[in-house]
């Protein structure tokens, strides 16, 4: 029974309480622990995250569509800066009609298959280890579900 309010707590709501005032007082120290760990276990946070999009695809997807409702100037900047980026790394030399190829093959396999094909860069445009050029030696016709999983990583 509380003194104050002579109202009996359960032991439940007590912990509860005192849990929120440990947070409250050591939240900083908890942030940085919790900070550390996530360094230190990136693939088992990864995977944790990869099996929970799966088993929630639709909270996912309403999720990402309210975002890109909120905030569609941060959609096309960032769809001004991947087509700068491709101009940008889009040399001479390339062969444009084996390019244009390439994106009409994904175009035709899409519409024959019934699922989307993308054309990928084998070495991404914007990778954070390595860049690669908007090149037809650079470039693979993928199933878009495997060219977005595979986002913008570079793997030997």
């Amino acid at each position: 029974m509380s003194e104050i309010t002579g109202v009996k707590h359960t032991k439940e709501e007590r912990k509860k309480a005192y849990d929120k005032a440990y947070y409250e007082k050591n939240k900083e120290h908890k942030k940085a622990t919790r900070k550390v760990w996530a360094a230190k276990n990136k693939e088992k946070l990864a995977a944790q995250a990869k099996l929970w999009r799966k088993a929630n695809r639709s909270k996912m997807n309403a999720c990402q569509k309210i975002w890109r409702e909120r905030w569609p100037s941060l959609i096309r900047a960032d769809k001004a800066k991947r087509r700068a980026a491709k101009l940008q790394r889009t040399v001479l030399w390339s062969n444009k009609k084996l390019i244009e190829g390439l994106y009409e093959q994904a175009r035709k396999l899409s519409e024959a298959a019934g699922e989307p094909y993308h054309v990928d860069h084998i070495i991404p445009l914007q990778g954070e280890l390595v860049s690669g050029l908007h090149v037809e030696t650079n470039l693979q016709v993928l199933l878009a579900k495997d060219n977005l999983s595979k986002s913008n990583t570079f793997c030997l």
